[in-house]
């Protein structure tokens, strides 16, 4: 403990050591708190500070870990909806790892044990125990790094004098890098049933995951299309923005130049006739718009390529779920839960929950699985999926890329053997 004379008369500065020590290996010390009054008094404080430190209840926080990181959360600024919720989420396993302790009174050694204690809740754990799912190892450490993004801000705050959860090490659990998706033949099987379906039914939705097929954009990517992004000219679309849960239209990810790629004659096609079929349905879009008191839509650049009923962009869930009963109906996934089958217009349908099966996600790995078997480069494919850097690409796709790496090994074998 050390207290020192202040530049006034009768003031003295308080601190004492804590527990962790800083990159040097001095130990830190609990911020300075001025006194005012004889060095007797400031002893006094002294050691009531102590106290108080240690009890969670240190003057400047009478924060607790959870209070603190649900503050956190909302005031933080996130572009995307989507990362906001994975946040949310985030949160809130903190706020049960670290229920009821101080902000001020979180040491390395608390979070540890509190790591150490969920592995144990994990290893003993069984399905319809009645207690909460425990975190996996990956999922353990994407709670570390949030909490260490908490702290931070509670450190910049003036809440603590350091950051504890700098002092625990935990590195990245290793991926497995496993991303499912449909081979080639599975990939031609599906197209052709979409294209059956886009020919029969004609929904707006059946266009929207060719589009992801024949692109490997994001489900927010395709959904933001509207028709001043499609370049017939040039068969090309150029992606600008993301419609997400929200239902605003961003562009979170990308430049405001946006990406632009190429589409096939095939999806080229079906967007041409898909555009007219809308011009010829437009008036009707704009009589039920006329109903509900709606302003009436105009076939211009800002029109939703894919459309729901009104002519609005389509909410994502429910896209979602539209491409779940797809894949239910056509032997690509199954419901495992609460299953009812129903016949309606002569056709049986099955529903429920718990669903199993191809993921509307899982068709953008797909497109980057086949991309890198036919030998494209990574920049290529970093450009074709929007990836930041190629670098995520190779982390994400290194499976495949190290099998192209192996037949270029055995390639090189054969050319050398004669």
């Amino acid at each position: 403990m050390a207290i020192e004379k202040g530049r006034k008369p009768n003031t003295w500065l308080i601190t004492f050591n804590l527990p962790e020590k800083d990159a040097s290996g001095k130990y830190k010390r609990a911020p300075k708190r001025t006194i005012h009054g004889l060095k007797s008094d400031a002893k006094k404080e002294l050691a009531r500070y102590r106290v108080e430190y240690e009890s969670g209840q240190a003057a400047g926080s009478k924060n607790t870990v959870a209070s603190y990181s649900s503050k956190f959360h909302a005031q933080h600024k996130l572009n995307s909806p989507l990362a906001y919720d994975r946040e949310a989420l985030e949160i809130k396993k903190i706020e049960r790892l670290f229920r009821g302790v101080a902000l001020t009174s979180l040491t390395p050694s608390r979070i540890r044990n509190a790591y150490s204690a969920e592995r144990a809740r994990r290893a003993v754990w069984t399905e319809g125990c009645g207690d909460e799912r425990p975190l996996s190892e990956n999922g353990l450490y994407k709670v570390h790094v949030k909490l260490r993004q908490v702290l931070k801000q509670a450190y910049r705050d003036g809440e603590i004098p350091s950051n504890p959860a700098d002092m625990v090490d935990f590195p990245k659990p290793p991926q497995e890098n496993k991303r499912n998706s449909l081979t080639l033949s599975e990939a031609r099987r599906f197209r052709k049933a979409i294209l059956r379906k886009i020919e029969t039914e004609g929904d707006a939705k059946y266009v929207g995951i060719l589009i992801i097929l024949g692109t490997g954009c994001r489900r927010g990517e395709m959904l933001g299309l509207s028709w001043g992004d499609i370049d017939f000219a040039s068969n090309t679309i150029t992606f600008y923005n993301q419609y997400a849960k929200d239902k605003v239209l961003r562009n979170p990810k990308m430049s405001s130049a946006g990406r632009r790629v190429c589409m096939d004659d095939t999806l080229a096609r079906i967007l041409a006739v898909w555009k007219n079929s809308q011009r010829l349905n437009l008036e009707h879009i704009n009589g039920l718009r006329l109903k509900h008191s709606m302003e009436p839509l105009a076939l211009d650049s800002l029109m939703p390529v894919v459309n729901g009923k009104y002519g609005q962009r389509i909410d994502p869930d429910g896209f979602d779920k539209f491409f779940r009963n797809f894949c239910v109906d056509n032997g690509w996934g199954e419901y495992t839960k609460d299953v009812v089958t129903k016949t309606y217009g002569g056709r049986t349908f099955t529903r429920g929950k718990g669903y199993q099966g191809l993921t509307v996600h899982e068709l953008r790995h797909t497109v980057a699985s086949l991309l890198v078997a036919e030998g494209l480069d990574v920049k290529t494919v970093q450009t074709q999926l929007g990836h930041k850097s190629a670098s995520t690409t190779l982390n994400i796709y290194a499976h495949a890329f190290e099998e192209r790496s192996r037949e270029a090994g055995n390639t090189i074998g054969r050319l050398l053997n004669g």
